[in-house]
């Protein structure tokens, strides 16, 4: 998509995409990526409904106000008020989608209290606070209901553990690659193809073992393809000896 340099196309990019894109954004960070988010044209989609939506209520609810406000002269803007108008736009563009959003998809929702029912006179061993008396007696309390993880595949979970350790790779024909995941060493996640750069590479025995860093090692680049297995491993000895046996 082109981006706009004229005044009027910022001003039109505002209204029907902005709106529906920080709506997208927070339902994904909230519920994470679900199968209309793998293309940037459902992305785009989705934002451009929701932005029409929004925009028809905003017209309807302000817009007399928004006309006195700014005026069009062929592809020029004329701004009356520039404060008002930038809050207004900061609160119907960001704010009120973000807010639809997290009310929509929320993990959180309100449930009967169940001990408010049976009674505030239930006591435990260790005496609550008195905000926790006060909760306990209230008819609604706001529990987690759902859970959901941003993380968009298995593969972006396990590959971005911050921390050090063992990689062995079994490829298609059954021979094994593999070193150490340290500093230096990267992945790429989603939406990427997934590959592997391991800082140290080891030599591997038959049976999958490793045998030792390689003299001179470089590091190690590998395409993960659907028939390789990678296995993350915890090194059987401490950080200063990992150190050492990699200095030689």
């Amino acid at each position: 998509m082109p981006v706009p340099t004229s005044a009027f196309g910022v001003v039109v990019l505002v209204v029907m995409l902005v709106p529906g894109l920080v709506y997208g954004l927070v339902r994904r960070g909230l519920r994470g990526f679900q199968y209309d988010d793998l293309t940037v044209d459902a992305r785009i989609a989705q934002a451009l409904v929701i932005s029409v939506a929004l925009d028809a209520v905003y017209v309807v609810a302000g817009g007399a106000w928004f006309a006195s406000l700014v005026t069009f002269s062929g592809s020029e803007v004329a701004i009356q008020a520039p404060v008002p108008l930038s809050l207004a736009v900061l609160v119907g563009a960001v704010g009120v989608p973000a807010l639809l959003a997290a009310l929509r998809h929320s993990p959180y929702r309100f449930r009967r209290n169940e001990t408010a029912r049976e009674g505030a006179s239930v006591r435990t061993s260790t005496e609550p606070s008195r905000l926790r008396q006060i909760a306990r007696r209230m008819p609604l309390q706001l529990r987690r209901t759902v859970y959901y993880d941003s993380v968009p595949t298995a593969w972006d979970w396990a590959a971005t553990n911050p921390s050090q350790r063992l990689v062995r790779v079994r490829l298609a024909d059954g021979r094994f690659v593999g070193g150490f995941f340290g500093p230096g060493s990267y992945v790429s996640t989603y939406p990427e193809p997934r590959d592997l750069y391991l800082s140290h590479q080891y030599q591997m025995n038959d049976d999958g073992s490793f045998a030792g860093p390689i003299p001179g090692t470089a590091g190690l680049w590998l395409r993960v393809i659907d028939d390789y297995i990678v296995e993350f491993l915890e090194p059987p000895y401490t950080a200063t000896e990992l150190q050492e046996t990699q200095d030689g």
